[in-house]
């Protein structure tokens, strides 16, 4: 956007990783054109005050990045994004959604119909599957939890709305140094 004379700035979160509304709310204050928010960050797993930041927007256009929001989408924003990767599905195709009316002619031009019929079935098997692999994704989530409290007292998740699926926490005591040359499969560590 900066290349095409937008002006872009950033809004900081807060110590649990929600976004600082109070400075979105200045920031929402002066000449705003979009606001763009990732509907839950993929690391920690925390999901924004949407009730909130929809107040604040106002008129606002709204975008947000759902690839990790599956299930969990915002009702507000006017665009949203999603990967179909995410979703079990092929890489390399993804959707932009508008609200009714937006396209405006807008056209993405030629598109690749296997990824498009392959995001499409992953859809539709998503669709009738969603309740019950939340039901699992959050078991299995608070098992984990569980278990790393176990482990290390004083274990903390990151964020106080989180998604299940994405864990992340602090682990006060922990030597960085061998977390960080552990050989744990399926798990980031960052300093």
């Amino acid at each position: 956007m900066a290349r095409w004379g937008f002006e872009l700035r950033l809004v900081p979160v807060t110590s649990d990783g929600q976004v600082n509304l109070e400075r979105l709310e200045d920031e929402l204050g002066r000449d705003v054109l979009m606001l763009s928010i990732m509907a839950v960050n993929n690391e920690t797993g925390v999901v924004h005050d949407w009730q909130e930041i929809d107040r604040l927007a106002g008129r606002t256009i709204v975008h947000t990045d759902a690839a990790q929001a599956l299930g969990k989408l915002p009702k507000r924003p006017n665009l949203i994004t999603l990967s179909s990767h995410k979703m079990h599905g092929p890489q390399g195709i993804g959707a932009l959604l508008l609200r009714r009316g937006q396209q405006g002619g807008l056209r993405s031009g030629t598109l690749p119909t296997a990824l498009c019929v392959g995001f499409g079935i992953c859809c539709e098997v998503t669709q009738t599957s969603l309740a019950d692999d939340l039901a699992r994704i959050a078991d299995l989530s608070e098992h984990l939890i569980r278990e790393v409290r176990d482990l290390w007292p004083g274990a903390k998740r990151v964020g106080e709305s989180c998604v299940d699926g994405i864990v992340c926490m602090q682990l006060p005591g922990a030597d960085a140094r061998h977390l960080l040359n552990s050989d744990a499969h399926g798990c980031s560590f960052d300093r």
